[in-house]
């Protein structure tokens, strides 16, 4: 797939290609000769993607004369700083010489700033190479991580630091680890990643020339600007400036501008959708820069489900990567559950545009969600660029503005008490059942929850997410009674034990990681009680993921039992494996241990665990390899 990339590209990491680039760097690049000369050359413009105006785009800059406030507010979104020359203003970690070290992890990065630039020096582990001093140039993301690029010295071909930046810990990680993948220990510098994948989406009009030298891929990369920025939502707008200045406004003639909030609501999705879906570029040669806010993003792009016409494409497309069944299988995995439903985040788009709300109803992305804060809006501006939601859409509101508030938000609908989380439409309809960026998503598929689903698809269902301690036979029942929907046919499991320890012993990794998370979310805890999770907990605690091993120890801090523990999810496995027993055994000799008798729990008349049908679950886990395409 040319642009979607249903295959990780970190196969495309082994030594030799580092080696290669580390060589033409020394020799050919005079980038390590003014470093060495302590002649910095500035900002590495030679050396990293630029920006360059063409096209018609003009860049933000020139939108903020006329339009202050909209230019304001997206500045203060996380748009904006999608991706950033990396400076000391703009990155969230400090590289005043610093060294991270990591546990079991084979390297040390020594951080450093001078010559108003960020350098970073690491041991090739290869005889007669020297220590590299590598500049820093590019970063990316600013919400809830950061990654940090440097200059390979080849054309403006860049790499990935391979240890990522958490923002709310303060912490530094492996790449490896801040991604749902496979266990291991390799060091990924996601060689030329965003020249030739990023750029697609986290900046505004990209283009990366591949170059390439005796095999090595050489990237010439210029933007329009880097970041998510107003042309990337509005088109280029020379044309636009043009109009206004020259009186052309005066005429019949329409503004070329695009106003998504103007455009059906379709379109309108679409012009999100060109990023927040699984997509393929149709034509090749011009890739993704064949779409315009404005158009029919159809006719642009190959639009990716998990259908026997994507399967079709892909062997069309690119046989030699997708040349069987069981490969294509595996790449959808990483998008899809089974049930065709979107698993991780920055796809909603490809959820929304099923559902009866956006084919039936006019339910679009601004439905909700707004670009630009509202004037009116009270909330500082950091907590309107959290999820970009409309002031008076953080709630029912988003629902009730098309289904009647009178009859859907009642209890005779919900069958919950009207102050409680479980009559949030949202709870019920938008539960988390996406992954990305270590923690669970509301999924935009916005459905009904569904017992049958869950059993032959493995995504969860809201009822379960919220009363974790329930089976799903016994969700099965309440939507029988309360609904009129059948019961399907379960196993002896599913009829009888928790739904969320079935997920948290048996299931597959991304099925662990939604499990974990919802350990740590307040209206599950307070719907199904605490007591009884840490037995569970202690096993996510030393899971082979290391983002499992992630959200379970920030479930553990919401755990007032758990919260005094210290656990590195990176640590050593006699570390992890030590965590777990303190899990379990500050449980064991609690005071408030769990309800006695609970089955579905796996607990026995005197509150202990019932540890045979605990370790048979744990033998029983799908190990399936799952490899979430973030």
């Amino acid at each position: 797939m040319a642009n979607v990339r249903l295959k990780s590209s970190s196969k495309s990491d082994p030594a030799r290609w580092i080696l290669a680039v580390i060589g033409i760097g020394l020799v050919g690049g005079s980038i390590w000769l003014a470093r060495f000369l302590n002649q910095p050359i500035q900002e590495m413009t030679d050396f990293r993607p630029i920006e360059v105006l063409a096209d018609g785009y003009v860049s933000s800059h020139a939108c903020r004369e006329c339009h202050a406030h909209n230019h304001e507010t997206w500045s203060a979104s996380y748009h904006r700083t999608m991706t950033q020359i990396a400076s000391p203003e703009t990155v969230l970690a400090s590289f005043a010489n610093k060294t991270v070290s990591i546990p079991s992890h084979p390297q040390e990065y020594h951080l450093s700033t001078h010559s108003g630039m960020l350098w970073m020096s690491q041991s090739t582990n290869v005889a007669g190479q020297p220590t590299l001093e590598l500049p820093i140039v590019l970063t990316t993301g600013s919400h809830h991580m950061q990654i940090y690029w440097y200059a390979t010295g080849v054309a403006r071909t860049i790499a990935m630091l391979p240890i990522i930046y958490l923002k709310e810990e303060k912490k530094w990680i492996p790449r490896a680890a801040a991604f749902l993948g496979p266990p291991h220990q390799n060091i990924y510098t996601e060689l030329g990643r965003w020249n030739k994948g990023c750029i697609n989406c986290h900046a505004t009009h990209g283009n990366s020339t591949l170059l390439g030298v005796d095999g090595i891929p050489m990237w010439d990369t210029k933007v329009a600007e880097f970041g998510i920025s107003c042309e990337a939502c509005h088109g280029p707008g020379e044309n636009h400036i043009r109009y206004h200045r020259n009186g052309i406004g005066e005429t019949k003639k329409a503004d070329p501008i695009v106003n998504p909030a103007k455009l059906s609501h379709k379109l309108s999705a679409q012009v999100c959708g060109s990023c927040h879906s699984a997509n393929d570029a149709l034509d090749v040669r011009k890739g993704r820069l064949n779409y315009l806010p404005g158009d029919d993003l159809t006719t642009r792009r190959f639009l990716i489900q998990r259908d026997d016409a994507t399967r079709d494409y892909m062997r069309r497309n690119n046989s030699e990567e997708y040349g069987s069944p069981e490969k294509i299988e595996n790449a959808l995995n990483e998008i899809f559950w089974k049930d065709g439903v979107v698993r991780v985040t920055g796809r909603e788009y490809s959820s929304l545009r099923h559902t009866a709300c956006h084919q039936k109803g006019t339910a679009s992305c601004l439905s909700c969600h707004a670009m630009h804060q509202s004037a009116k809006d009270p909330r500082p501006a950091a907590e309107w660029a959290n999820d970009q939601l409309q002031a008076d859409k953080t709630g029912q509101q988003g629902c009730v503005q098309c289904h009647d508030a009178k009859r859907f938000a009642a209890r005779e609908h919900t069958h919950h008490a009207t102050d409680s989380s479980g009559s949030q439409c949202y709870n019920c309809h938008m539960p988390h059942t996406s992954y990305g960026l270590l923690k669970a998503v509301r999924n935009h598929a916005i459905d009904s929850p569904d017992a049958k689903k869950s059993a032959t698809s493995g995504r969860p269902n809201a009822c379960n997410l919220c009363h974790l301690d329930k089976s799903l036979d016994w969700t099965a029942e309440h939507l029988s009674s309360w609904y009129g929907i059948a019961k399907p046919i379960l196993n002896n499991d599913q009829k009888s034990v928790s739904a969320a320890v079935l997920g948290a012993l048996r299931g597959d990794a991304a099925e662990r990681a939604l499990i974990a998370w919802h350990f740590g979310w307040e209206p599950a805890q307070k719907a199904s009680g605490l007591d009884w999770m840490p037995p569970f907990l202690s096993i996510l605690a030393n899971d082979p993921y290391d983002a499992v091993r992630f959200i379970a120890g920030r479930s553990m801090k919401t755990h007032p039992l758990l919260r005094d523990i210290e656990f590195d999810f990176i640590g050593t496995l006699e570390h992890r494996e030590t965590t777990a027993m303190k899990i379990f055994s500050k449980w064991i000799n609690s005071a408030t241990t769990s309800p006695k008798a609970r089955n579905d729990l796996l607990l026995d008349v005197n509150g202990n665990v019932i540890r045979a049908t605990y370790d048979r679950l744990v033998k029983e886990r799908d190990h399936t390899p799952i490899n979430l395409l973030e």
